[in-house]
C-alpha cells in the first residue's frame, strides 16, 4: 500500500526538532572544514552540536576511556503506563477506513482519540498543561496506553545519543497473533506495531520513541504530562 502524507505532517515534525546532518573534517591544525573543505555553515550562539568520531582518533587515552564508558541508569519503573501519540487521520479518510473496519479497529483509534480529548479537556486544578501546547497531542493525535512489563533502563556511552534498552510492554488496546507472543519486545517494537496497524497512510512504520511516549509524571499534588525525552534528559542530563 503506497503511503500518503498529510498537510500536518507525521508527529512531530516541529521544525525545531529537525536536524541536519554535517560532514566534517579536522584540518591539520585542528580546524575543523566540511568534507570538501569548504567552511563549515555559521551556527546561532547557544547550538548544540554532536560530534561523531572514531574513538581511535581521540589522542588523549584518558578523554577516549571517558568518551567510551556505557552509563545505564533507569528511566521508569516495572509497571509504569506510558501514552504512545498515534495518528487518528485516517478515521476520516475514505481510502484506509474499509480496512481499520475489518481489522476490528476502528473503534481502537476511536477510543485513542477520545483519551487525547479527555486530557486536553482536564482543567489545570487537575493537571498542570504550561506545557501541553509542546509535550501533548496535538489535534490530529490520539493516544494508547503502553504498560511496562519490565524495568525501562536508557543507556548511554561517552557524550553519545542515548538508547532505550530493550523492555517488555504491553498495548492492551491491541489484539495478539493467535500463538504469537503476549507482549512486545520494546517500545520500539510496540510503536511499530502501533503505526503499522493504525497508521495506514505512512510509507515507513519507524519513530522516535522518546517523542512518541507520553508519560504522567507526578510532580507533588500535581501531574504533568511529559514526552520520554522530557525525563530523559531530566534523569541523565
Amino acid at each position: 500500500m503506497s503511503g500518503r502524507g498529510y498537510t500536518l505532517g507525521d508527529f512531530t515534525a516541529d521544525q525545531a526538532d529537525e536536524h541536519v546532518v554535517l560532514q566534517a573534517r579536522v584540518g591539520e591544525k585542528g580546524v575543523l572544514t566540511q568534507s570538501d573543505g569548504s567552511p563549515l555553515p555559521l551556527l546561532k550562539p547557544g547550538a548544540l552540536v554532536q560530534l561523531r568520531v572514531r574513538a581511535a582518533f581521540v589522542m588523549d587515552k584518558e578523554q577516549r576511556a571517558v568518551l567510551s564508558k556505557v552509563e545505564v541508569r533507569e528511566l521508569l519503573p516495572r509497571g509504569q503506563s506510558l501514552l504512545a501519540i498515534v495518528d487518528t487521520r485516517c478515521l476520516s479518510d475514505a481510502e484506509f477506513l474499509p480496512a481499520l473496519d475489518r481489522a476490528g479497529l476502528v473503534d481502537v483509534l476511536h477510543q485513542a482519540r477520545h483519551e487525547a480529548q479527555r486530557i486536553r479537556d482536564l482543567q489545570p486544578s487537575g493537571m498542570d498543561f504550561r506545557h501541553l501546547r509542546d509535550e501533548g497531542p496535538k489535534a490530529h493525535e490520539g493516544l494508547l496506553e503502553v504498560i511496562l512489563l519490565d524495568h525501562l533502563m536508557v543507556e548511554r556511552k561517552g557524550l553519545k545519543t542515548f538508547r532505550l534498552q530493550p523492555c517488555r510492554c504491553v498495548v492492551s488496546a491491541l489484539k495478539r497473533q493467535p500463538g504469537g507472543p503476549e507482549h512486545d519486545y520494546s517500545l520500539n517494537h510496540a510503536l511499530t506495531r502501533i503505526s503499522e496497524q493504525l497508521e495506514l497512510h505512512r510509507i515507513s512504520h519507524t519513530g522516535n520513541v522518546f517523542t512518541r511516549y507520553l508519560v504522567p509524571d507526578p510532580i507533588g499534588t500535581r501531574v504533568h504530562l511529559r514526552r520520554l525525552s522530557t525525563l530523559r534528559d531530566r534523569l541523565v542530563g
